[in-house]
């Protein structure tokens, strides 16, 4: 899983590319996120997974009125595409 710090309080609306980092992590492991932290899904690197997330409902509201993948500032939620804003794709280090 590909992480950056928390950067809102600043005044920041974007993550801080050099600050971003890749967490492994075991299976059955628990992952809790500080409000703010940037991140992706996490992909599986071996085998088949099955995950269980918890989102709040209005994060469930804003991701199923989305409509399609793309770039979102609503309520709990706040998406942006790393390629149109920074022209990269970040890729985690296996």
């Amino acid at each position: 899983m590909i992480l950056a710090p928390p950067n809102h309080e600043t005044g920041d609306d974007l993550p801080e590319l050099s600050a971003a980092v890749t967490l492994r992590f075991p299976a059955s492991s628990a992952l809790l996120l500080h409000r703010g932290t940037w991140h992706d899904f996490p992909l599986a690197t071996t085998g088949p997974v099955t995950m269980l997330l918890a989102n709040s409902q209005e994060v469930m509201d804003a991701l199923a009125n989305a409509g399609s993948p793309r770039e979102l500032h609503e309520g709990d939620v706040h998406k942006v595409s790393l390629a149109d804003r920074f022209g990269v794709q970040l890729r985690p280090i296996l």
